[in-house]
This record gives C-alpha cells, structure tokens and sequence, in this order.
C-alpha cells in the first residue's frame, strides 16, 4: 500500500517511543515465525470468502517488528507491530466498499509506558486480534482495555477475558484453544454481543476461530475459521 502522512497521530510525549522495561501490563512476544501463512474462511450473510494473513520479521527504523500483511475482499491491512513488545508501530487500511475505496494510514509516533498492571490503552482496535497472541492466558482472567481520547473521563468500560480452554475441531482437525471474550463492561454489555476468540494454546497462538461482528456495534456477525497454516521448513 502507498504510504502517506498519517491522518490521525498520538503524541503524548515529545521524542522516541520509551524504552518499556519495567513498565506495566503488556503483551507478550509470542514468536511467530517468519513466513507463517494463516488462511481462513469467514461466513458473513451466507456468503463465503477467503482471508490470508502472511507475517514478516522486518528491521524498520532500526527496530524488529512483525509486519503483518492480511488480505480479504473487502479489507486489506498492512500491520507493524515492535517484535519485543507488542507495540503498534503502524496500520494502515485499504477498504473496499461497493462504489468506493478508502486508504487509512495510522503511525503511532510516541506513547507513553503503561504503568497499570491490569488495564491497557490500544491505539488501534484493527491490531486487537494480532495483539491477542500475545495475551498471559495461564496468568491473567481479565484485561481492561481503554481507548485514547480527550475526554478525562471514558464514555464506557471494555474488557476482555480469558473464559476457559476448549477443543475446537475444524474439518476434522483438533485445536486445543484458549477462548478469549472480548466486550463491554457493565449495563450497555448486556446487551450488545460479545466477541469471541480461539487462539491455539501451544505458542505461537494463532488465531483459530472468531464470532462475532466486524464493525460497529450492530454489524452482521461474522464466523472465521482457519482453514491452513503454513510455516517455511515445515
């Protein structure tokens, strides 16, 4: 994708992104190898289509970062996540409607260190399920996650939680998967839908299964399974 000035950039803090040691909650490499290939299906509506993420290890900036690159009909991201944290280095979206396309570039240029041990602020939510790897699934039940805003005060409270371990079979193949459930908090999460999330319990936790809607609250529901994995040498 062409690249262009970022539209929209937090900066809290003038300079680098800081060094994260001894900061609070953050998520965790979990190795994904260079040239791993995931291919899913995804139902939405009644119609079928495919999904392929393919993810490089880059030196960028002189940082190691995951770039992550997923095609679908009608989405297409680029990701760059820094390889030892987590951190979002930049999204940038090409979205396909029926009479138009749009080209989103995001760069976080400076963020500072979380400090609160069970809470997160995302700058992106596209990035959530790539981040997902990286959740402490023997650790932690439940992760807060907050958004930025200029508001002192957040309009509403998310969470995600780790909910148990299940076997998910996919044309005939077992994945044991810790599910993950993703929401808000409090009255208005009883009654919008929740989203849920398998990822394989063996590292390097890849997505195996999604329901739930992709968009806005109210957007159709959508089932994404995998269907292949491929790693180089393998």
């Amino acid at each position: 994708m062409k690249r262009i000035p970022a539209l929209l950039i937090l900066c809290l803090f003038s300079g680098l992104l800081p060094d994260r040691a001894g900061a609070g909650f953050q998520f965790s490499d979990p190795g994904i190898p260079h040239g791993e290939v995931l291919t899913y299906r995804c139902l939405k509506k009644g119609v079928v289509t495919t999904i392929t993420d393919t993810c490089e290890i880059k030196m960028i900036d002189g940082r190691q970062v995951y770039e992550i690159v997923s095609l679908a009909p009608n989405l297409d991201m680029r990701l760059r996540l820094e390889k030892p944290s987590m951190a979002i280095v930049s999204v940038d979206s090409l979205r396909k409607y029926k009479n138009a396309t749009t080209d989103t570039n995001f760069q976080l240029l400076s963020e500072a260190p979380n400090t609160n041990d069970d809470e997160i602020k995302v700058a992106h939510f596209g990035a959530l399920p790539y981040l997902y790897r990286g959740f402490p699934f023997q650790n932690m039940k439940k992760l807060t996650i907050s958004y930025y805003s200029d508001e002192e005060k957040k309009q509403f409270s998310m969470s995600v939680s780790c909910d148990k371990r299940e076997k998910i079979t996919i044309d005939g193949t077992g994945y044991e998967c810790y599910k993950l459930v993703f929401g808000l908090d409090g009255f208005w999460g009883t009654f919008l839908p929740k989203r849920k999330y398998w990822y394989s319990v063996d590292p390097p936790h890849f997505l195996v299964r999604y329901e739930g809607a992709m968009g806005m609250p109210g957007s159709p529901k959508s089932v994404i399974e995998l269907v292949k994995r491929s790693v180089p040498g393998n």
